[in-house]
């Protein structure tokens, strides 16, 4: 009889275990796929900050060259 009780106490044990190893996998794949679309999503803002600073630097060159330009046309205008 106690042999009988101790094998249903093991069966519950390894029930038990296997359900916890069911939850500490399905929570190690949340914790990946949330790494993986934080990764995703940093690699997005880099792209775009990369995309900024070149459209800052066109913007700066094309002041420079505008400005440039003018002074250019000041001296030619008086000589």
């Amino acid at each position: 009889m106690k042999r009988r009780r101790d094998q249903g106490h093991a069966g519950e044990i390894g029930e038990s275990i296997r359900w916890l190893a069911e939850v500490v996998v399905r929570s190690e794949q949340a914790r990946m796929e949330t790494m993986r679309e934080i990764e995703r999503i940093r690699v997005e803002a880099e792209a775009k900050r990369g995309e900024m600073d070149l459209k800052r630097t066109e913007i700066i060159a094309n002041t420079q060259l505008e400005i440039a330009k003018l002074f250019a046309k000041g001296s030619v205008d008086s000589s």
